[in-house]
């Protein structure tokens, strides 16, 4: 199994905290944390155009469960699409964990890879609201931490649950708020609004 650098009390699994602080760990990023927000009134067209799903996708469904494959781990982090793609497309899991229960797209939406956390969502969408063992935390909860606004965007599109609490009780909101990102913690709550009006 592959180690993350993080488990449930080191400083590599806590969200940075204040506007001034570099996202250091971030291995790959390139440029500035996004510095816009989807318009809500954009999320219904923005999810069919993204995520529509063909028939040849929803084949792979029946195997992404089957086979795990801890280079997985290793694109999604380094944000290398074309090695997924090729892992994926040989049968290998996009579900696989490392040990401390992360996927993939826990890795991609923590790292800052669009192209990825876009290709798992079109390819497994039933995995966006999986959750890692050592934080309790989704795909949005890493996106929302880091203040990565686009991909936050992008998974609440493709279904991500907007309240669902981590181990220390917080939601992809308060991980907003605590980064002082007032602008994402806005949107977040716009669309818990959004939902129950559309329900």
């Amino acid at each position: 199994m592959l180690r993350d650098e993080g488990s449930l009390d080191s400083p590599s699994d806590h969200p940075p905290v204040g506007t001034d602080q570099q996202q250091a760990d971030t291995p790959e990023e390139t440029g500035s944390p996004d510095n816009s927000v989807c318009p809500k009134s954009e999320i219904r067209s923005f999810a069919e155009r993204l995520f529509s799903l063909n028939q040849q996708t929803c084949s792979a469904f029946s195997i992404i469960e089957e086979r795990p494959n801890e280079e997985l781990i290793v694109a999604a982090k380094t944000g290398n699409l074309t090695k997924l793609r090729e892992l994926h497309t040989q049968g290998y899991s996009l579900r696989t964990r490392d040990d401390t229960g992360q996927i993939p797209l826990h890795y991609a939406a923590r790292y800052g890879h669009k192209d990825i956390v876009k290709y798992i969502i079109n390819n497994a969408p039933n995995i966006i609201n999986d959750k890692d063992i050592n934080l309790g935390q989704t795909a949005l909860h890493k996106a929302a931490a880091y203040r990565w606004r686009d991909i936050s965007c992008m998974l609440v599109a493709g279904g991500a649950k907007l309240d669902v609490p981590d181990h220390r009780g917080n939601t992809p909101r308060m991980l907003a708020l605590q980064c002082e990102d007032t602008d994402l913690a806005s949107y977040l709550l716009s669309m818990i609004f959004f939902n129950i009006w559309d329900s």
